[in-house]
C-alpha cells in the first residue's frame, strides 16, 4: 500500500502543474476588459465604472484578487506602486470602499469560472489517476465579522459566553492538480448533500465528458445521492458513517464486497410525498461496492464505490480516500 502512495505523491510533485499559469493569468486580464463580464460588474447601475476615475474597473478587480492581508491602506500602496503610473494620485480609504460597494460580487464566480475552463483546456499538463481526474467535496465553518448584518445574513455559532457570526464554505477540489473547481458561501447551517450535487453537476462544464471520480466524507451518502450517480453514470468513493446502510456493513465476510441496498419502507420515508419516493419503490434495490479500510489498529471504517473491480483495486480505493486529505497549496 505504501508504495502506491510514493507511486502518486511522486507522479504530484514530478509535475509542474503550475505550467502555463502565466498565460492563464493573461487571459484573465483579458476577460476582465470584455464588454460582457464589464457590463456584469456593474449590473447595479449601467453608470458605474463609465468615467475615467484613479480606480478604473480593471484596477479596482486586480486590486482585490491581489490583496496580500495587509492593511487596507498599506494594500492601496503597494497596489498602486506596483500597478499604476509612476505620477498618478493614490486613492484614500473611503474613496476604494465607495468604489468597492459598487461592484457586482458575482462577477468573480464569472471570472473563477472562466479561469478553471482554462485550466482544464491545457489537459498535457494535468495530473490523473488510472485516465481519471480526483476531485473532492468538502465543507466547513468560518468566522465572519461579527456585526448585526452578517449575524443576520449567515447565522450564529453560540458558546456558553458569547455568539459568533459564522458562515459555511463548500468546496469542490482537485485533490493531484490543486485546484479549487468551485466554491460557495451559504448559511452557517445548510444542508452539505444538496451542495454536493450543485459542485458535481458543475464538473462537466469544466472538463467536459473526461472521466472523474469524486471523493466525499460521512455527512453525504444517502439513497437519493447513490441513485442520481448511478443513473448519471458519475464515480464516487465515499465514506460511510456507522449508522449508513448499517445492516449491509454488518452482513460483509470479507473487505471487499459487492452490496445489494435494498430501498425499505425506512429508507424511502425522508422522501415521503416526493417523486423520488415513488423512483426508490419503482426501483427496489441498488448494487454497489463496500470496501472495509483499517484508519488505525482500532478504527475500522466503510467506503462505498461504483467503481469496477477489474479497474480499481481494493487498495486504490484506500489510497485514494487517504490522498483526499492531503491539503495542498492551490494553483494559479
Amino acid at each position: 500500500m505504501d508504495n502506491l502512495r510514493n507511486y502518486i505523491l511522486g507522479i504530484m510533485k514530478g509535475v509542474s502543474v503550475v505550467c502555463g499559469s502565466g498565460q492563464r493569468l493573461k487571459k484573465d486580464f483579458s476577460f476582465i476588459k470584455i464588454f460582457t463580464f464589464q457590463s456584469l460588474c456593474r449590473c447595479f447601475s449601467r453608470n458605474h465604472f463609465t468615467r475615467n476615475r484613479k480606480l478604473s474597473l480593471n484596477h479596482l478587480i486586480l486590486s482585490i484578487i491581489y490583496r496580500k492581508g495587509l492593511t487596507l491602506s498599506m494594500e492601496i500602496r503597494r497596489f498602486f506602486k506596483l500597478f499604476k503610473p509612476k505620477n498618478s494620485d493614490s486613492i484614500s480609504n473611503a474613496g476604494y470602499l465607495k468604489q468597492r460597494l459598487k461592484l457586482n460580487p458575482e462577477a468573480f464566480l464569472a471570472l473563477s469560472d472562466f479561469h478553471v475552463k482554462n485550466f482544464y483546456a491545457d489537459e498535457n499538463d494535468l495530473i490523473k489517476f488510472k485516465n481519471h481526474f480526483i476531485f473532492a467535496v468538502d465543507g466547513s465553518h468560518v468566522n465572519i465579522p461579527n456585526t448585526q448584518e452578517n449575524q443576520d445574513q449567515y447565522g450564529l455559532q453560540l458558546n456558553q459566553s458569547s455568539q459568533q457570526a459564522q458562515a459555511s464554505v463548500s468546496c469542490l477540489y482537485d485533490t493531484f492538480n490543486k485546484m479549487i473547481l468551485d466554491c460557495q458561501i451559504n448559511r452557517h447551517k445548510f444542508s452539505e448533500r444538496t451542495q454536493a450535487e450543485v459542485h458535481i453537476e458543475k464538473i462537466s462544464s469544466f472538463i467536459g465528458n473526461q472521466p472523474y471520480i469524486v471523493v466525499l466524507d460521512r455527512g453525504y451518502p444517502s439513497s437519493f445521492f447513490f441513485m442520481n450517480r448511478l443513473e448519471k453514470n458519475q464515480n464516487f468513493i465515499v465514506r460511510l458513517s456507522s449508522g449508513d446502510f448499517r445492516q449491509e456493513q454488518r452482513n460483509m465476510t470479507s473487505s471487499d464486497e459487492d452490496v445489494e441496498i435494498i430501498f425499505t419502507p425506512a429508507r424511502i420515508n425522508p422522501y415521503r410525498k416526493t417523486a423520488f419516493a415513488n423512483k426508490l419503490k419503482e426501483k427496489g434495490s441498488i448494487h454497489l461496492r463496500f470496501v472495509k479500510i483499517n484508519l488505525s489498529e482500532d478504527t475500522t471504517e466503510f467506503l462505498a464505490t461504483n467503481l469496477s473491480r477489474e479497474e480499481f483495486t481494493q487498495q486504490d480505493i484506500c489510497e485514494l480516500y487517504r490522498l483526499r486529505w492531503a491539503i495542498m497549496p492551490i494553483s494559479a
